[in-house]
Protein backbone atom coordinates (compact mmCIF):
# COMPACT_ATOMS: atom_id res chain seq x y z
CA UNK A 1 0.00 0.00 0.00
CA UNK A 2 0.81 3.70 0.00
CA UNK A 3 3.19 5.32 2.85
CA UNK A 4 2.41 8.73 3.94
CA UNK A 5 4.92 11.57 4.87
CA UNK A 6 4.46 14.19 7.51
CA UNK A 7 6.37 16.93 8.65
CA UNK A 8 7.20 20.57 7.91
CA UNK A 9 9.48 22.45 5.85
CA UNK A 10 11.89 24.86 7.15
CA UNK A 11 12.60 28.07 4.91
CA UNK A 12 15.97 28.95 5.52
CA UNK A 13 16.87 32.77 4.99
CA UNK A 14 18.95 34.10 2.00
CA UNK A 15 21.83 36.22 3.09
CA UNK A 16 23.37 38.99 1.37
CA UNK A 17 26.91 38.26 0.02
CA UNK A 18 29.12 39.23 3.11
CA UNK A 19 26.87 37.87 5.33
CA UNK A 20 26.86 34.36 6.74
CA UNK A 21 23.97 32.10 7.89
CA UNK A 22 23.28 31.05 11.73
CA UNK A 23 21.32 27.74 10.83
CA UNK A 24 20.37 28.01 14.67
CA UNK A 25 18.78 31.12 14.62
CA UNK A 26 17.99 31.15 10.69
CA UNK A 27 19.83 34.67 10.93
CA UNK A 28 21.98 36.43 8.49
CA UNK A 29 25.49 37.58 10.47
CA UNK A 30 28.34 39.20 9.93
CA UNK A 31 31.82 37.58 9.15
CA UNK A 32 33.79 37.87 12.25
CA UNK A 33 36.34 40.27 12.69
CA UNK A 34 39.21 39.55 10.25
CA UNK A 35 37.10 37.52 8.37
CA UNK A 36 35.37 37.29 4.86
CA UNK A 37 32.47 35.02 3.85
CA UNK A 38 33.29 33.33 0.54
CA UNK A 39 31.27 31.85 -1.68
CA UNK A 40 33.65 28.74 -2.47
CA UNK A 41 34.00 27.60 1.18
CA UNK A 42 30.27 29.46 1.91
CA UNK A 43 31.58 30.27 5.10
CA UNK A 44 34.00 33.43 7.03
CA UNK A 45 37.30 32.61 6.24
CA UNK A 46 40.45 34.03 7.43
CA UNK A 47 41.36 37.60 5.07
CA UNK A 48 45.03 37.53 3.45
CA UNK A 49 47.52 38.68 5.53
CA UNK A 50 45.93 36.47 8.44
CA UNK A 51 46.01 32.75 9.26
CA UNK A 52 43.48 30.83 10.89
CA UNK A 53 44.63 29.41 14.73
CA UNK A 54 42.69 27.43 17.11
CA UNK A 55 38.93 27.27 16.75
CA UNK A 56 38.23 29.21 13.81
CA UNK A 57 40.45 32.22 15.00
CA UNK A 58 42.27 34.46 12.48
CA UNK A 59 45.74 36.01 13.60
CA UNK A 60 48.16 38.34 11.79
CA UNK A 61 50.95 36.65 9.79
CA UNK A 62 54.40 37.29 11.75
CA UNK A 63 56.97 39.61 10.75
CA UNK A 64 58.95 37.53 7.82
CA UNK A 65 55.62 35.78 6.81
CA UNK A 66 52.68 36.09 4.49
CA UNK A 67 49.34 35.16 2.97
CA UNK A 68 48.41 36.18 -0.33
CA UNK A 69 45.02 34.75 -0.53
CA UNK A 70 41.61 34.27 1.67
CA UNK A 71 41.18 31.36 3.76
CA UNK A 72 45.42 30.15 4.80
CA UNK A 73 45.96 28.04 7.39
CA UNK A 74 49.82 28.54 7.48
CA UNK A 75 51.72 31.44 6.66
CA UNK A 76 54.48 30.71 4.38
CA UNK A 77 58.38 32.61 5.21
CA UNK A 78 59.58 34.94 2.95
CA UNK A 79 62.68 34.28 0.61
CA UNK A 80 66.06 35.46 0.59
CA UNK A 81 66.57 38.69 -0.42
CA UNK A 82 62.76 39.95 0.71
CA UNK A 83 61.19 41.38 3.75
CA UNK A 84 57.29 41.63 5.32
CA UNK A 85 56.36 43.40 8.62
CA UNK A 86 53.77 41.83 10.48
CA UNK A 87 49.95 41.26 8.89
CA UNK A 88 51.79 41.31 5.17
CA UNK A 89 49.94 39.91 2.13
CA UNK A 90 53.52 40.13 0.55
CA UNK A 91 57.00 40.20 0.88
CA UNK A 92 59.11 43.43 -0.38
CA UNK A 93 62.22 43.19 -1.93
CA UNK A 94 65.29 43.91 0.07
CA UNK A 95 66.13 48.04 -1.50
CA UNK A 96 69.09 49.15 -2.95
CA UNK A 97 71.97 49.32 -0.83
CA UNK A 98 70.73 46.28 1.62
CA UNK A 99 70.51 42.54 1.63
CA UNK A 100 69.30 39.44 3.64
CA UNK A 101 70.23 35.83 2.89
CA UNK A 102 67.66 34.18 5.36
CA UNK A 103 64.65 33.18 4.74
CA UNK A 104 61.64 34.96 6.92
CA UNK A 105 63.17 38.24 7.31
CA UNK A 106 61.47 41.23 8.71
CA UNK A 107 63.93 43.71 7.74
CA UNK A 108 67.05 43.99 5.85
CA UNK A 109 70.74 44.55 6.62
CA UNK A 110 72.25 48.09 5.56
CA UNK A 111 75.56 47.22 3.77
CA UNK A 112 78.39 48.98 6.32
CA UNK A 113 78.81 52.45 4.13
CA UNK A 114 75.60 53.19 2.65
CA UNK A 115 75.06 55.76 5.34
CA UNK A 116 78.11 57.01 4.12
CA UNK A 117 77.20 57.28 0.30
CA UNK A 118 79.96 55.08 -0.68
CA UNK A 119 78.02 51.31 -0.87
CA UNK A 120 74.96 50.26 -2.88
CA UNK A 121 74.03 46.76 -4.32
CA UNK A 122 73.76 45.95 -7.83
CA UNK A 123 70.86 45.14 -8.05
CA UNK A 124 67.38 44.78 -5.26
CA UNK A 125 66.77 41.93 -3.33
CA UNK A 126 70.21 40.94 -3.00
CA UNK A 127 70.99 38.32 -0.51
CA UNK A 128 74.66 38.29 0.67
CA UNK A 129 77.31 41.30 2.33
CA UNK A 130 78.92 39.98 -0.68
CA UNK A 131 76.43 42.10 -2.99
CA UNK A 132 77.25 45.31 -1.16
CA UNK A 133 79.96 47.21 -3.90
CA UNK A 134 81.17 50.27 -4.25
CA UNK A 135 79.19 53.62 -5.80
CA UNK A 136 80.14 55.25 -8.89
CA UNK A 137 82.79 57.48 -7.97
CA UNK A 138 84.34 55.27 -4.88
CA UNK A 139 86.47 52.63 -5.51
CA UNK A 140 87.32 49.74 -2.69
CA UNK A 141 87.42 45.88 -1.63
CA UNK A 142 84.50 44.71 -3.42
CA UNK A 143 82.32 41.70 -1.32
CA UNK A 144 81.26 44.34 1.04
CA UNK A 145 84.72 45.51 2.02
CA UNK A 146 85.41 49.22 2.69
CA UNK A 147 85.27 51.90 -0.30
CA UNK A 148 86.94 55.37 -0.33
CA UNK A 149 85.91 58.07 -2.27
CA UNK A 150 87.65 59.38 -5.28
CA UNK A 151 89.94 62.32 -5.75
CA UNK A 152 88.56 65.80 -5.76
CA UNK A 153 87.16 66.06 -9.31
CA UNK A 154 87.52 62.74 -10.71
CA UNK A 155 84.75 60.06 -10.66
CA UNK A 156 84.70 55.87 -11.74
CA UNK A 157 82.56 54.84 -14.66
CA UNK A 158 80.39 52.29 -12.71
CA UNK A 159 79.81 50.77 -9.45
CA UNK A 160 81.77 48.49 -8.28
CA UNK A 161 85.02 49.91 -9.07
CA UNK A 162 88.27 47.87 -6.78
CA UNK A 163 91.25 50.30 -7.38
CA UNK A 164 92.10 53.93 -7.66
CA UNK A 165 93.55 53.41 -10.73
CA UNK A 166 89.59 53.86 -11.75
CA UNK A 167 89.19 57.25 -11.01
CA UNK A 168 89.34 59.22 -14.02
CA UNK A 169 88.89 62.75 -14.09
CA UNK A 170 86.18 64.55 -14.82
CA UNK A 171 85.52 66.30 -18.54
CA UNK A 172 87.36 69.94 -18.28
CA UNK A 173 89.95 68.33 -15.99
CA UNK A 174 93.48 67.18 -16.47
CA UNK A 175 95.28 64.38 -14.42
CA UNK A 176 98.64 66.15 -13.37
CA UNK A 177 100.86 65.59 -10.56
CA UNK A 178 98.51 62.90 -8.86
CA UNK A 179 95.39 65.01 -8.95
CA UNK A 180 92.81 66.47 -11.44
CA UNK A 181 93.43 70.17 -12.10
CA UNK A 182 90.96 72.67 -14.03
CA UNK A 183 91.92 73.06 -17.57
CA UNK A 184 92.88 76.67 -18.22
CA UNK A 185 89.78 79.68 -19.24
CA UNK A 186 88.54 78.34 -22.83
CA UNK A 187 89.63 75.00 -22.60
CA UNK A 188 88.48 71.59 -21.79
CA UNK A 189 89.08 67.91 -22.27
CA UNK A 190 86.82 65.60 -24.41
CA UNK A 191 87.42 62.64 -22.72
CA UNK A 192 88.69 61.14 -19.28
CA UNK A 193 91.86 59.51 -21.28
CA UNK A 194 92.71 62.66 -22.68
CA UNK A 195 96.42 64.08 -21.79
CA UNK A 196 95.95 67.63 -22.37
CA UNK A 197 93.24 70.47 -22.78
CA UNK A 198 92.40 71.45 -25.68
CA UNK A 199 90.55 75.26 -26.75
CA UNK A 200 87.01 75.21 -26.81
CA UNK A 201 85.51 75.61 -30.50
CA UNK A 202 82.49 77.83 -28.63
CA UNK A 203 84.91 80.66 -26.96
CA UNK A 204 85.41 82.18 -30.20
CA UNK A 205 81.31 82.02 -31.04
CA UNK A 206 80.87 83.20 -27.61
CA UNK A 207 83.15 86.14 -28.44
CA UNK A 208 81.07 86.70 -31.93
CA UNK A 209 77.77 86.20 -29.99
CA UNK A 210 78.96 88.85 -27.55
CA UNK A 211 79.36 91.20 -29.94
CA UNK A 212 76.68 90.45 -31.73
CA UNK A 213 74.20 91.09 -28.84
CA UNK A 214 76.00 94.86 -27.47
CA UNK A 215 75.14 95.91 -31.08
CA UNK A 216 71.42 94.89 -30.88
CA UNK A 217 71.15 96.29 -27.79
CA UNK A 218 72.50 99.81 -28.84
CA UNK A 219 70.37 99.51 -31.74
CA UNK A 220 67.15 98.25 -29.49
CA UNK A 221 68.65 101.23 -27.09
CA UNK A 222 68.07 103.69 -29.95
CA UNK A 223 64.24 103.06 -31.18
CA UNK A 224 63.37 102.22 -27.16
CA UNK A 225 64.71 105.77 -27.02
CA UNK A 226 62.94 107.02 -29.71
CA UNK A 227 59.79 105.51 -29.21
CA UNK A 228 59.79 107.12 -25.64
CA UNK A 229 60.21 110.33 -27.03
CA UNK A 230 57.51 110.16 -29.21
CA UNK A 231 54.93 108.96 -26.66
CA UNK A 232 56.52 111.41 -24.35
CA UNK A 233 55.52 114.19 -26.97
CA UNK A 234 51.61 112.38 -27.42
CA UNK A 235 51.29 112.31 -23.26
CA UNK A 236 52.31 116.53 -23.28
CA UNK A 237 49.60 116.92 -25.54
CA UNK A 238 47.04 114.81 -24.27
CA UNK A 239 47.95 116.80 -20.66
CA UNK A 240 47.91 120.03 -21.86
CA UNK A 241 44.76 118.85 -23.86
CA UNK A 242 43.19 117.31 -20.53
CA UNK A 243 44.46 120.22 -18.52
CA UNK A 244 42.72 122.78 -20.74
CA UNK A 245 39.31 120.75 -20.29
CA UNK A 246 39.74 120.81 -16.74
CA UNK A 247 40.23 124.61 -16.31
CA UNK A 248 37.04 124.80 -18.55
CA UNK A 249 35.06 122.55 -16.22
CA UNK A 250 36.42 124.33 -13.25
CA UNK A 251 35.10 127.35 -14.88
CA UNK A 252 31.61 126.14 -16.01
CA UNK A 253 31.31 125.00 -12.70
CA UNK A 254 32.10 128.67 -10.88
CA UNK A 255 30.05 130.18 -13.45
CA UNK A 256 26.72 128.24 -12.33
CA UNK A 257 27.82 128.32 -8.57
CA UNK A 258 27.88 132.38 -9.12
CA UNK A 259 24.68 132.02 -10.65
CA UNK A 260 23.17 130.76 -7.51
CA UNK A 261 25.34 132.91 -5.29
CA UNK A 262 22.62 134.97 -4.20
CA UNK A 263 19.62 132.53 -4.06
CA UNK A 264 19.38 128.58 -3.58
CA UNK A 265 19.28 126.64 -6.81
CA UNK A 266 17.73 123.68 -4.32
CA UNK A 267 16.39 124.08 -0.41
CA UNK A 268 18.93 124.49 2.11
CA UNK A 269 18.50 120.91 4.28
CA UNK A 270 19.71 121.24 8.22
CA UNK A 271 19.87 119.25 10.48
CA UNK A 272 18.78 120.49 14.19
CA UNK A 273 21.94 120.12 16.55
CA UNK A 274 20.12 117.85 19.43
CA UNK A 275 18.97 115.49 15.84
CA UNK A 276 22.37 115.68 14.99
CA UNK A 277 23.76 114.93 18.05
CA UNK A 278 21.68 111.98 18.35
CA UNK A 279 21.75 110.51 15.37
CA UNK A 280 23.35 106.98 14.94
CA UNK A 281 25.70 106.00 12.18
CA UNK A 282 22.72 103.42 11.28
CA UNK A 283 20.64 106.49 10.82
CA UNK A 284 23.70 108.72 9.26
CA UNK A 285 24.15 105.66 6.71
CA UNK A 286 20.14 106.34 5.34
CA UNK A 287 21.68 109.36 3.95
CA UNK A 288 19.38 112.57 2.57
CA UNK A 289 16.29 110.93 1.96
CA UNK A 290 16.18 108.05 5.21
CA UNK A 291 16.15 111.19 7.81
CA UNK A 292 13.92 113.37 5.02
CA UNK A 293 11.76 110.11 5.43
CA UNK A 294 12.26 109.49 9.33
CA UNK A 295 11.36 113.73 9.27
CA UNK A 296 15.06 114.76 10.83
CA UNK A 297 15.65 117.45 8.65
CA UNK A 298 14.51 120.91 8.00
CA UNK A 299 14.39 122.49 4.75
CA UNK A 300 14.87 126.29 4.06
CA UNK A 301 13.42 126.97 0.87
CA UNK A 302 14.97 130.56 -0.39
CA UNK A 303 17.78 132.67 0.58
CA UNK A 304 15.49 135.43 1.65
CA UNK A 305 13.77 132.91 4.04
CA UNK A 306 17.36 132.05 5.65
CA UNK A 307 18.14 135.64 6.31
CA UNK A 308 14.67 136.13 8.17
CA UNK A 309 15.41 133.16 10.05
CA UNK A 310 18.98 134.38 10.60
CA UNK A 311 17.40 137.65 12.22
CA UNK A 312 15.82 135.56 14.80
CA UNK A 313 19.03 133.66 15.94
CA UNK A 314 19.26 130.78 13.49
CA UNK A 315 23.04 129.42 13.85
CA UNK A 316 24.54 127.48 11.02
CA UNK A 317 27.38 124.87 11.32
CA UNK A 318 29.53 123.63 8.00
CA UNK A 319 30.82 120.57 8.21
CA UNK A 320 33.69 119.36 5.63
CA UNK A 321 35.59 116.53 5.41
CA UNK A 322 37.37 113.83 2.96
CA UNK A 323 35.80 110.69 1.82
CA UNK A 324 37.52 107.42 2.72
CA UNK A 325 35.79 104.64 1.33
CA UNK A 326 34.78 103.79 -2.52
CA UNK A 327 31.87 101.81 -0.74
CA UNK A 328 30.07 103.44 2.08
CA UNK A 329 28.69 107.00 1.44
CA UNK A 330 29.77 110.13 3.73
CA UNK A 331 31.92 109.81 6.82
CA UNK A 332 33.79 107.09 8.62
CA UNK A 333 32.87 105.96 12.18
CA UNK A 334 35.78 107.38 13.66
CA UNK A 335 35.00 110.90 11.66
CA UNK A 336 31.67 110.74 12.41
CA UNK A 337 32.77 110.57 16.64
CA UNK A 338 34.64 113.78 16.60
CA UNK A 339 32.18 115.39 14.42
CA UNK A 340 29.65 115.06 16.76
CA UNK A 341 31.72 116.25 19.20
CA UNK A 342 33.07 119.16 17.23
CA UNK A 343 29.37 120.34 16.74
CA UNK A 344 29.18 120.35 20.41
CA UNK A 345 32.60 122.41 21.04
CA UNK A 346 31.19 125.07 18.71
CA UNK A 347 27.86 125.46 20.18
CA UNK A 348 29.33 125.38 23.72
CA UNK A 349 32.26 128.08 22.97
CA UNK A 350 29.69 130.49 21.35
CA UNK A 351 27.30 129.60 23.97
CA UNK A 352 24.38 129.21 21.35
CA UNK A 353 20.83 127.54 22.14
CA UNK A 354 20.74 124.17 21.06
CA UNK A 355 17.41 124.43 19.62
CA UNK A 356 18.14 127.67 17.53
CA UNK A 357 21.85 125.93 16.12
CA UNK A 358 21.58 123.44 12.88
CA UNK A 359 24.32 121.41 10.84
CA UNK A 360 24.83 121.17 7.20
CA UNK A 361 26.31 117.67 6.07
CA UNK A 362 26.48 116.56 2.73
CA UNK A 363 25.18 113.45 2.94
CA UNK A 364 22.34 114.31 5.01
CA UNK A 365 21.71 118.06 2.88
CA UNK A 366 22.38 117.11 -0.58
CA UNK A 367 19.79 114.58 -2.06
CA UNK A 368 21.82 111.54 -3.16
CA UNK A 369 19.24 108.87 -4.76
CA UNK A 370 17.96 111.75 -8.23
CA UNK A 371 20.77 113.07 -9.94
CA UNK A 372 19.44 116.02 -11.12
CA UNK A 373 17.92 117.40 -7.78
CA UNK A 374 21.62 116.65 -6.41
CA UNK A 375 23.41 118.61 -8.95
CA UNK A 376 20.62 121.75 -8.22
CA UNK A 377 22.26 121.31 -4.27
CA UNK A 378 25.87 120.98 -5.39
CA UNK A 379 25.45 124.26 -7.87
CA UNK A 380 24.47 125.61 -4.52
CA UNK A 381 27.08 124.84 -2.62
CA UNK A 382 28.34 128.22 -2.93
CA UNK A 383 25.93 130.33 -0.99
CA UNK A 384 25.41 127.69 1.11
CA UNK A 385 29.00 127.85 3.06
CA UNK A 386 27.68 131.88 2.92
CA UNK A 387 25.26 131.08 5.27
CA UNK A 388 27.35 129.39 7.64
CA UNK A 389 28.10 130.79 11.04
CA UNK A 390 31.21 128.23 11.68
CA UNK A 391 33.08 125.91 9.66
CA UNK A 392 34.20 122.61 11.68
CA UNK A 393 36.57 120.57 8.89
CA UNK A 394 37.74 116.79 9.94
CA UNK A 395 40.89 115.78 9.01
CA UNK A 396 41.64 113.49 7.03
Amino acid sequence: GATTISGSLTLYAICPIDQVLDFSTNKCQSCPVNKRFTESAGNCLCIAGFHEVVHGICSKCPSGCFSASVGTLECKLCDAGKWSAEGSTSCSFCPLGTFIGAHGASECIVCPQLNEGLHTTEAIASESLAACICVTGAYGDGDGGSCKSCPSHSTTTSAGSASISACQCEVGYLFQDASCHRCPFGQTTFLPSDTKCTPLPEVVSIIVAAFILFFLSLVFAYLLHRVYKRRLTLLEAKAEVAMKEAEAGVQETVSRGLATIEDFGHPMVLAGANAFSSLTVDQLRGLHEGNRDAHRLVFVDTFAKFQELQKRGLKVIFLSYQWLSWTTKGASDVQWKFMQKGVEQVILRNGWPHDQTYVWLDILSIPQEHRSVQSLAVNSLYVYAKCADALVVVCP
